[in-house]
């Protein structure tokens, strides 16, 4: 497990062992499957007691994906309200995981939102996105949102948007708006052919919004070296 993930893991720990976990969180990042397994792992250490996972059954955990209709509607939303208004056999949450959270319909979505208003107090939900504003800005603004880098290997090191969003996560909160930016139009530019140099020069004005315009430009002098090179 690389350390940024290890320090997640950590603070997931202490917020358990003081039982100061937020009763809705938005899980968000490039590697989605990644943060999925995290997710199995934090069920586990709410029964368990450790993250390390030993392929135990989890008696307080349900995962919700989409399936014949490839969205997560009303009818898995109130199946999920029903699963969290009982109280916990095992564990001392009973935990839900919803992804993709964009799969989840705008019915879904309004259901959802009123469990986040008002939750049941052993309850713990978990939104799974690629970017932040996946979801409805009613639920974004109600959950607690943790940013999971992607995995070092799956971007090209120096590329502008692991440097960039490397420090952007110094402060995440402060930098939050720069972040989903970035995000978006990685998203974009790995789905669609757009014109790289342009969103490249796009994401560096942002970056000068910011204040870090310094920091942008270094990334881009880099990449073109290593282009000459």
């Amino acid at each position: 497990m690389k350390e940024f993930y290890k320090k997640i893991e950590k603070d997931f720990t202490q917020l358990i062992g003081t039982n100061n976990l937020f009763q809705a969180y938005l899980f968000f990042g490039e590697d989605e499957e990644a943060i999925m397994e995290f997710s199995r792992r934090l069920a586990h250490a709410l029964e368990y007691k450790t993250f390390e996972t030993d392929e135990k059954f989890l008696n307080d955990f349900v995962e919700v994906h989409p399936l014949e209709k490839e969205s997560i509607g009303i009818n898995e939303v109130r199946t999920v309200q029903r699963f969290l208004y009982q109280k916990p056999t095992v564990s001392s949450r009973r935990m839900v995981v919803l992804y993709p959270a964009d799969t989840i319909t705008d019915e879904g979505q309004s259901a959802l939102l009123k469990i986040i208003e008002e939750p049941p107090r052993d309850a713990l939900i978990i939104l799974i996105a690629h970017a932040a504003d996946n979801v409805l800005p009613t639920i974004a603004s109600r959950v607690h949102e943790v940013y999971f880098a992607m995995e070092g290997s799956k971007i090209e090191a120096g590329d502008f948007f692991s440097e960039t969003l490397g420090g952007l996560r110094k402060n995440l909160e402060k930098n939050s708006a720069l972040a989903h930016e970035i995000i978006r139009r990685k998203m974009a530019l790995d789905r669609y052919n757009l014109n790289k140099p342009l969103q490249m020069r796009l994401l560096e004005g942002y970056a000068e919004q910011y204040g870090i315009a310094k920091k942008a430009k270094e990334v881009v002098k880099k990449r073109i070296t290593r282009k000459s090179s």
